[in-house]
């Protein structure tokens, strides 16, 4: 506390613009720290920390906000502390919005509130805007479905599953047989049309990679080449249409299509392999006409085969050599259908017929294990840990089906979709699957759907 001389002193200097005579700055130092000061004197910080100001003529109360930091931390004159007070969260006059929210805070100076159910903080609107509380609806946020950061990838957000996109739709052409992508676009068959098409993944016109292509039927894409079946023969192209070759011709019917590492697989009489670029020509894989279902692994050529109560195999990529048999004894007496190589297991399909059954696996030399167990499928793909297949409603109706996910791990299988039209050819691709769809006996579409949702963010 100033003597009543050293006051009268320091007011009367004041006055007279001196203050920065003989270290008077020190009196601001040493003015009242209790808050209170006389008339036209400046308040300092007050006890409870709020901000220094000018008080009124009659004298500051100590808790009046002011210009200067007090020592709970309020800045510019809001009395706040900017790191905890809703109102005031990060700047005066901040307020934290309860929009879709049970209630707010402020922790260190950000808005955090509890979000109601169903609702979500995806995003902390920057600078000084407002606050938008918890902004998004999950259930149909096609940016945010289920949970933030979940792209629907174009497609809409529906009671919190990503809805599929149409890429692409053709009535009274029969197509969609092929599938396969490049790093931008998805390339497909169109049979009835004799096209060999690509349309872009995010959506756009398609294009022409080649025509007059006959029953235009599998397709593969290897690198920066395309390949395809066609009538009586295999062709392939660059992606973008250019140096378009006939590989092979006088074939029956090529019933399937695996192009890499040098070679093209495919299956007519047999399973039959071409060596790209070299003098080696055309070699059979197996010579067996009951061998099918080949998979390019590592390197190899695996494939399926009836014998020895159902075998799967695998020779050289190049063919003309022996196959070694990886497991035996898979089909118990039915049919084998389809299969997928990943983490050097093997995954087929058994049942009825060829091209649908249950789900099982097999290591090497190994017993087989139920996959998925009660699930009939029917198009089956598989990429890093996942796998992906389509099923049939009924084995009577060929028409309609659902779509599934499931790890290579443990087995869990998330449904997809539903309800679709009957899946043709898939194909995974980081976080979504590219699919083809016949919806009646002549038209098909090109689909995407986010996997975002089922995988999680």
């Amino acid at each position: 506390m100033l003597s009543p001389v050293k006051r009268l002193l320091w007011v009367g200097l004041v006055s007279l613009g001196c203050s920065n005579i003989l270290g008077l700055d020190d009196f601001h130092a040493q003015s009242d720290t209790t808050g209170g000061a006389s008339g036209g004197g400046a308040g300092g910080a007050g006890a409870s920390g709020a901000a220094g100001g000018a008080s009124g003529a009659t004298g500051g109360s100590g808790a009046t906000a002011g210009s200067g930091p007090g020592a709970s931390g309020g800045v510019g004159g809001c009395n706040a502390n900017l790191d905890n007070d809703s109102s005031n969260c990060g700047a005066c006059g901040h307020n934290c919005s309860a929009s879709g929210a049970d209630s707010t805070d402020c922790q260190g100076g950000v808005c955090r509130p509890t979000c109601t159910t169903g609702f979500a903080d995806c995003a902390t609107p920057g600078g000084s805007a407002a606050d938008d509380g918890c902004e998004v609806e999950l259930s149909k946020s096609s940016e945010n479905c289920g949970a933030c950061g979940v792209s629907c990838l174009g497609g809409e957000c529906l009671n919190s599953k990503c809805e599929p996109v149409v890429l692409f739709e053709v009535l009274g052409r029969s197509g969609g047989d092929g599938i396969d992508v490049s790093s931008s676009e998805v390339l497909f068959t169109d049979y009835d049309g004799g096209f060999v098409l690509a349309v872009p993944k995010a959506g756009g016109p398609e294009r022409t990679v080649a025509d007059q292509q006959p029953n235009a039927y599998l397709l593969d894409v290897d690198g920066n080449s395309v390949y395809w079946t066609r009538n009586k023969g295999i062709t392939t192209s660059g992606i973008d249409g250019s140096a378009r070759l006939p590989l092979i011709e006088n074939l029956t019917f090529a019933k399937e299509l695996v192009a890499g590492g040098g070679v093209v697989l495919f299956k007519d009489a047999h399973i039959t392999s071409i060596t790209l670029g070299s003098s080696g020509g055309v070699q059979d894989v197996s010579s067996n006409a009951s061998a099918h279902g080949v998979h390019y692994y590592k390197g190899a050529a695996y494939f399926l085969d009836i014998l020895n109560g159902g075998t799967v195999l695998y020779a050289g990529k190049s063919g003309g050599t022996s196959a070694t048999t990886f497991a035996s004894q898979l089909s118990g007496g039915q049919t084998l259908g389809q299969l997928v190589m990943n983490a050097d297991l093997a995954y087929y399909t058994v049942g009825a017929q060829s091209w649908a059954g249950a789900l099982k696996r097999v290591a090497k030399n190994g017993t087989p294990e139920p996959w998925a167990s009660g699930h009939q499928v029917r198009t089956l793909q598989t990429s890093g840990d996942l796998l992906i297949w389509s099923e049939l409603a009924s084995d009577s109706d060929l028409t309609s089906g659902s779509l599934w996910l499931d790890s290579t791990q443990t087995s869990s299988p998330k449904q997809l979709l539903e309800s679709t039209d009957h899946v043709k050819s898939l194909v995974i691709d980081g976080d979504a699957v590219f699919y083809s769809v016949e919806t009646s006996a002549k038209s098909y579409r090109i689909m995407k759907l986010s996997l975002a949702a089922a995988i999680g963010p």
